[in-house]
Parts: structure tokens; sequence; C-alpha cells
């Protein structure tokens, strides 16, 4: 192996020590779960990472052939909140408009960080999509969309200084955060419907 493929292989076991990705549901649920005993369970898992550093809440909404839009709020352990509200293209579907919201999500943590000139930063993002978190968590040397590997570059850009948990949370359940999110993200429907591919 060349000295490329070596340099490689450290960047991608670095960025596997620093990023971690949930695998299980909440509780182990399924979809099909009584309302209550979901947000019971996806509380429990968001107490978890109440003392980390940033939690990065992350939402797509769609209405069908018309609009898309991203939602992301980036709330700190201490002070004040930060929301990202985006278009994300008028032919856009849930996966692509919740990828939309992991990526703003993380360009605002990013730029709230280096603002902030914090070290050993540790962020949770959380997301309610399944299908999102199972293609990150393939790694950056295998993920093929466009928008997959801008938002591992955003996980490069950070990755000296946060340690960043990707966790699944179920959606339209009462988690305060996550309801959030999904406004935010209903509000993008009305933005300009130029995200780019």
């Amino acid at each position: 192996m060349d000295g490329m493929g070596k340099q490689h292989d450290a960047t991608v076991l670095q960025l596997a020590r620093r990023v971690h990705f949930n695998t299980t549901t909440p509780g182990g649920l399924k979809a099909d779960a009584p309302e209550k005993d979901k947000k019971m369970h996806t509380m429990r898992r968001v107490a978890r990472f109440r003392d980390f550093d940033y939690q990065v809440w992350t939402d797509g909404s769609v209405v069908l052939d018309v609009s898309s839009g991203a939602g992301a709020l980036v709330f700190p352990k201490e002070g004040r909140r930060e929301k990202v509200v985006l278009g994300a293209g008028s032919v856009a579907f849930s996966y692509w408009a919740k990828c939309v919201a992991m990526e703003a999500g993380l360009k605002r943590l990013v730029d709230v960080i280096e603002l902030s000139k914090t070290h050993r930063t540790r962020a949770v993002a959380l997301t309610n999509s399944l299908l999102l978190r199972m293609a990150l968590s393939t790694g950056p040397a295998v993920v093929e969309d466009a928008i997959l590997r801008r938002i591992w570059e955003l996980m490069r850009l950070v990755r000296i200084r946060v340690s960043v948990n990707f966790q699944f949370v179920f959606s339209h359940c009462g988690v305060p955060r996550n309801e959030a999110a999904d406004k935010t993200a209903k509000q993008g429907n009305t933005k300009p419907q130029m995200y780019p591919a």
C-alpha cells in the first residue's frame, strides 16, 4: 500500500474514533409501538446526553411535488439556541430533506464551535431518520451521495475538537426538541427551493 493509502486509512480510523452511531431504536421499540412508550424511551435516550456541550436536532418536511423544508436546531449546554431553516428542493423526498437538515445543522455546529473556540467538545446529533443514520454509519470511504460526502467533510473539519454521537429518536410522540425541529423544517417549505444536489 502506498503512503497515500495509509494516510487515507489513518483518516478513516481517526474519524471512526470521534464519530459514533447508535444502531438501535430507543428501548428497542418498533415503529408501531404506542406513542407514550416511544416518548418515554426517547426521552430516556436524550437524557443520557444532557451533559454534552451541544445537541443538534434535525428534521425534514415534504409537501409532495411542491416543496420541502429542512430544519436544524443547535442547543448549546449554555447559551443561545441556533436555528437553521432552508428549502430543500421542490422535488425532494423525506430522506433528502433530512439529509439537508443534518448538513445544515452540522454546518451551524461548526460555526458555533469556531466562534466559541472550545476544545474537547462533545456533541450529539439527533434525527428521526434511520435511513440517514444508517447511510452515514457506512463511513466516509463508502458513501456515494454528494450530500453524504459533504456531511462527512463537515465531521472531518471538527474531528480534532469534537466527538459526535449520532442518535435515532422517534418523531411525533411529544419529545419537545424533536417537535421544535419538525416545526422548523415545516417553515422551510416556504423558503426558496434551490438547495444543491
